[in-house]
């Protein structure tokens, strides 16, 4: 494996580069990190999020789940869902009562707050899929009429919960597309130099999918979830946990798309 780093300490808005191979990659820095956290903190898709006292913003209807005062816990779950699926396009509107379907999985595992808050602090694993991550990727038909298994706001929802129900808990990785398709560049580098890079290697592939049960697509898109977490985990651990798992998120997603990271690299 050839590496060749890019790094200028003193730009604090210029990211760390690393070229592996052909790839190149945002180093998950510190610096990187603090650079691409400031630019999520105002980007108009997630800004107020984390302001409970936003209603236009996930964290207030969560906080508003805990205080159980003015709003009913089924009604902040709503919002909840509702914000959640606007602000990260994970589309449960292009199925068939998506949203409905969610609230109601997420209330008959979790008829309260206080179980809801003890759930998602479950880790999926292979071996058990009695928890709310697995109940939430029950294949739906998309408006279309082909099926999904929505592991986009599975995960999304799940991290939320988990960060604002239980002291900003930020431990559950969100799954991406994009961080999905660039992850194993970062495997390579970080954890075994010897794989091959493979943009399908984390993605939720609806060829797989297509000839299996409802039940088999569920179990699918678990093990792929679990297999994109536990990658995620080993890079966490080879870097000191320097980074948040959001983080770690962030910097490959924002990082990632528009594949400019080459331009950036041959004109530092």
């Amino acid at each position: 494996m050839n590496v060749e780093f890019k790094r200028d300490p003193d730009k604090p808005y210029k990211l760390d580069l690393i070229k592996v191979d052909k790839y190149t990659i945002a180093e998950l820095s510190e610096k990187n990190a603090d650079f691409i956290e400031a630019i999520v903190s105002i980007d108009s898709n997630y800004q107020g999020d984390d302001d409970k006292t936003n209603k236009k913003g996930t964290a207030y209807w969560f906080n508003e789940m805990l205080k159980k005062t003015i709003h009913p816990y089924e009604y902040c779950l709503e919002k909840c869902i509702e914000i959640i699926d606007n602000h990260n396009s994970t589309h449960l509107e292009a199925t068939k009562n998506g949203r409905n379907k969610m609230k109601e999985i997420i209330l008959d595992k979790c008829p309260s707050v206080g179980q809801l808050k003890k759930e998602v602090l479950v880790t999926p694993t292979t071996n058990d899929t009695n928890n709310l991550f697995f109940d939430l990727l029950q294949t739906m038909e998309h408006k279309k009429g082909y099926k999904v298994n929505n592991i986009s706001f599975a995960s999304k929802f799940i991290s939320y919960a988990r960060k604002y129900l239980n002291s900003n808990d930020t431990s559950f990785s969100k799954y991406d597309k994009v961080v999905a398709e660039n992850l194993s560049k970062y495997e390579k580098y970080y954890i075994d130099s010897s794989i091959k890079v493979s943009k399908g290697r984390y993605l939720n592939k609806s060829a797989d999918r297509k000839s299996l049960t409802d039940d088999g697509k569920q179990e699918y898109t678990y093990k792929t979830y679990i297999k994109y977490m536990e990658t995620i985990d080993k890079i966490e651990s080879r870097i000191n946990k320097k980074l948040t798992r959001e983080e770690i998120d962030h910097v490959i997603w924002y990082t990632s798309k528009g594949n400019y990271l080459d331009e950036l690299f041959n004109n530092y």
